[in-house]
């Protein structure tokens, strides 16, 4: 018989670790906010996330990364999901550790996978061609919003038909929805970040408390019980308090934001329902993001992530803004506008269109004469989006975009006068992509047994990526790739060939010196453009008897940059790139030691 308990075991440290049990809430109601948070980046937080974040924290269930990170921008494949969510629902019934063909019943995530098949939570992918018992699990594809959705309500035992045919999920979403444990902005085929299935969970689990209100006024800075959201024409909702709980009248339609992101058809409507871009009657927010580990990559067809920010101020008297500026270093075919928002809140200012008078690298926002008015000495500060062309609307890959400098002009409230201040600040190079890297990470334990033998596994490496919005014939290959064999101890390496899942092929790699090098990489192996994949080297490994302390590992150790190859090439199909936006090193492999 299964039961709901509380279970506080360690994961590895490789996973973002949930533990909490659901149980009856036998104390006084809990109060719900943003505390001081223990991860290093947990200032770029938004509101919701933080708060959700706060409250598994504060239960002490809540596990960051090694580096003393969160991370709400990765995302989560399909066993970490799993490995996490099955804590809600701990059994001292024995487990068959052999329920997907392949989920292998040594690997860290079989128990919670296959404790989830037992109970009926998970049934594999549904395949026509194939047996019930023979349908795979596909534990490294990122695990989708509705599959999120299913497996929590099966958890929190939420009342719901099963749902069977082509849309098996609805029945699931519909429960949900019912309780308001849907998360707005994300939608059915939508892949969870581990930001927003922290949101979702925590959402699931103060409804389980029976404060689930208390909890949804929390994330949307509201405390006023009685100051209800707003409900856009499409069901997504958005908040509509203010943080001290006073009721905004938002916009009837379009409603401005999707997930905390204004995107190209999204700007301000006035209250008559007259179309105004630059309208700033009514404001709307973008909360400052969080870390994107493919920040300087701009995808086609897609809103970036902040490519600049400005502090400019009045020493001698107060300023009437009348116009943003946004200058590039060189014209961009790619860019459509950028977005401009005020840094202390997130306010959504208004669209920079290309102002072809002053030049074809010149975006301007427009705004009316004394909706900004800036105290003198007082600091204006304000960061931009930019909106690209999709590929097939006449975006460009692989175009060089850098902002020169921002700049605000306006008049001078005493004296009448002209204003004009720019940046001198050196802003980070973008290029366009039709797709992009979002990360690589080690796709096996972190530590483990060193021994010698022949075609061994040396290590794994889990790619995943997306593609620009509707540009359905882009690719995501790597062609080329760079290895470091970190070795101690006198282990020596030879013999290196590259496999992948999905194929049962091998590719040949060549080694000098401590370096392995995959020329000319198939795409059979490292294209994953609309699937996450993971790919292994394997090799013969010597390790001396002699050696009492060895290790080895695989680094794949230089992102690159716009101007300096890395240790990775890749192709979006049209250009190729040898960089990544990423750290350094960009991954590192099991940790093999005696």
């Amino acid at each position: 018989m299964h039961i709901i308990r509380p279970h506080y075991r360690l994961l590895p440290l490789f996973l973002l670790v949930l533990l909490f049990g659901v149980l009856p809430n036998l104390s006084a109601a809990r109060i719900y906010d943003a505390s001081p948070l223990p991860y290093e980046d947990s200032a770029s937080f938004d509101a919701a996330t933080a708060v959700s974040v706060s409250v598994l924290t504060e239960e002490g269930v809540l596990e960051g990364n090694p580096d003393g990170t969160f991370r709400p921008g990765d995302y989560l494949n399909r066993a970490e999901f799993m490995k996490i969510v099955m804590h809600f629902y701990a059994s001292d019934d024995a487990v068959d550790l052999r329920c997907f063909p392949d989920v292998a019943s040594n690997v860290w995530y079989a128990e919670p996978v296959c404790r989830a098949k037992q109970y009926g939570i998970v049934r594999g992918n549904a395949d026509p061609d194939l047996a019930e018992n023979l349908w795979r699990f596909e534990p490294t594809r990122r695990v989708q919003y509705e599959e999120a959705i299913k497996v929590l309500v099966k958890i929190f035992a939420i009342p719901s038909a099963d749902g069977e045919g082509d849309h098996w999920y609805v029945p699931y979403l519909d429960a949900a929805a019912e309780r308001n444990l849907t998360l707005p902005g994300l939608a059915v085929g939508d892949t969870l970040t581990r930001g927003e299935m922290a949101r979702l969970t925590a959402r699931f689990f103060a409804h389980s408390e029976g404060d689930l209100q208390a909890f949804l006024n929390a994330e949307q800075g509201a405390v006023n019980e009685f100051c209800e959201p707003y409900v856009c024409k499409d069901g997504t909702i958005v908040p509509a308090c203010t943080p001290d709980g006073h009721q905004i009248n938002y916009f009837a339609e379009p409603c401005l934001t999707h997930g905390g992101q204004v995107t190209d058809d999204e700007d301000p409507v006035d209250q008559d329902g007259d179309e105004d871009e630059n309208d700033n009657d009514n404001a709307t927010f973008d909360p400052l993001p969080g870390t994107n580990t493919s920040a300087n990559i701009l995808l086609l067809g897609e809103t970036s992530s902040i490519m600049g920010a400005a502090t400019l101020f009045s020493n001698s008297e107060p300023v009437d803004i009348r116009d943003i500026l946004v200058i590039l270093e060189n014209p961009s075919d790619s860019v459509d506008h950028f977005l401009v928002y005020m840094q202390d809140d997130g306010e959504y200012l208004g669209r920079a269109s290309r102002d072809v008078t002053r030049g074809t690298n010149y975006y301007r926002l427009h705004l009316p004469s004394s909706a900004r008015m800036v105290d003198r000495r007082e600091e204006f500060q304000f960061y931009v989006r930019a909106v690209t062309k999709g590929f097939h609307d006449g975006g460009e890959s692989g175009e060089i975009v850098e902002i020169d400098s921002l700049r605000l002009e306006g008049n001078g409230v005493w004296s009448s006068e002209s204003f004009g201040q720019s940046t001198t600040d050196d802003y980070a190079a973008f290029e366009t992509s039709r797709s992009r890297i979002t990360r690589i990470a080690n796709a096996g334990d972190t530590e483990d047994t060193l021994f010698s033998g022949n075609n061994i596994t040396l290590g794994s490496f889990r790619l995943e990526g997306e593609v620009g919005d509707g540009d359905g014939s882009a690719k995501l290959h790597i062609t080329n790739l760079d290895v470091t064999i970190e070795q101690h101890g006198g282990v020596v390496v030879s013999d290196v060939t590259l496999g992948a899942d999905g194929t049962t092929e091998r590719h040949n790699c060549s080694v000098a010196s401590n370096m392995i090098t995959c020329a000319s990489i198939p795409e059979s192996f490292t294209s994953f453009d609309d699937v996450d994949r993971v790919m292994t080297f394997y090799g013969d490994v010597t390790v001396p008897d002699s050696a009492s302390s060895a290790h080895l590992r695989l680094k794949i150790n230089d992102p690159g940059t716009t101007v300096s190859a890395g240790d990775v090439t890749w192709t979006d199909g049209t250009s190729v790139f040898t960089w990544l936006a990423s750290g350094f090193p960009v991954a590192v492999s099991t940790n093999y030691m005696r």
